[in-house]
């Protein structure tokens, strides 16, 4: 005799993950057959009954990093399930969605935990008698984000903060891409010897070094984030990568034949505030 079940699945980002929480299903003793479909986020399971539960399927796909509950379990039928919305600072791609989905889900008395990334909230319906928000918060924070606040679906406002944020990127945008842009041109100019002069050296810092520390100041603070809870995401990225550019060139500035023997030294002020201003294009969008 077998039974069959419909699993709702989250943290899924690829197919990949789709492929991977088939195949660790597929491999458990007491399951016939599964399938996993990446459009819907379902998985399709027949199992032995007499060998397997529907909670050592749904065990299995946490023990491979994602989340999961019975399709049609919804918060009404669900005995003293509880709603709430956790509205989440640093989320910048689906990777970050992924990640908090996960560190959510692996929470004791998750029952299903859903990322906006356009909101930037996290949907988490679980089980008062088993855990709390602030266990919830827990696993954001060591995750690597910021939970703003908690708030139940009654009492959410239309992402209250979002004007505040597209304001603040609009005025770092605003200043970074004429800054990044002359930065740019002088570093294309043909200077004689094929670097150049000081004055403009000097020039292109001056420009850089806010584009750097002002408006990218919010890569930083994530990265630091996240680097204090044992992990990276893309802010880490970004501000390892500009930072590299921002201080060999300072370097370079500051001692030419350090690098360059011949006191030549090619700077990259460019490549950092052109990185750092697209990015906050991208975001403003």
């Amino acid at each position: 005799m077998q039974k069959h079940v419909e699993l709702e699945l989250s943290g899924m980002t690829c197919a990949s993950c789709a492929a991977r929480i088939e195949k660790s299903l597929s491999r458990l003793e007491g399951v016939r057959a599964a399938s996993v479909n990446f459009a819907t986020g379902k998985a399709s399971v027949e199992y032995d009954p007499a060998r397997l539960e529907e909670s050592d399927l749904i065990q299995r796909i946490e023990n491979a990093g994602y989340g999961a509950r019975v399709a049609g379990a919804g918060a009404e039928e669900a005995s003293g399930e509880a709603r709430i919305l956790l509205e989440i600072d640093g989320i910048t791609c689906a990777a970050c969605v992924a990640r908090i989905e996960r560190a959510l889900s692996r929470v004791p008395g998750v029952h299903h935990a859903e990322v906006n990334l356009a909101t930037k909230r996290a949907t988490v319906r679980y089980d008062p008698a088993r855990t709390q928000p602030a266990r919830l918060e827990e696993a954001v924070e060591k995750a690597g984000y910021t939970v703003l606040e908690t708030v139940r679906p009654e009492e959410a406002l239309p992402v209250p903060w979002e004007e505040e944020e597209l304001s603040r990127l609009r005025s770092r945008l605003f200043f970074s891409l004429p800054a990044a842009a002359a930065v740019m041109v002088l570093s294309m100019v043909p200077w004689p010897g094929h670097a150049p002069p000081a004055w403009a050296g000097w020039l292109m810092l001056a420009l850089a070094t806010p584009v750097q520390f002002w408006a990218g100041g919010s890569f930083y603070a994530q990265a630091w984030a996240a680097a204090r809870h044992g992990t990276t995401n893309m802010s880490t990225l970004i501000a390892f990568g500009t930072s590299a550019a921002f201080f060999y060139s300072l370097v370079a500035l500051l001692f030419p034949t350090a690098v360059a023997p011949e006191g030549h030294a090619p700077l990259y002020f460019d490549t950092s505030a052109a990185i750092i201003a697209l990015i906050l294009l991208g975001r403003t969008l």
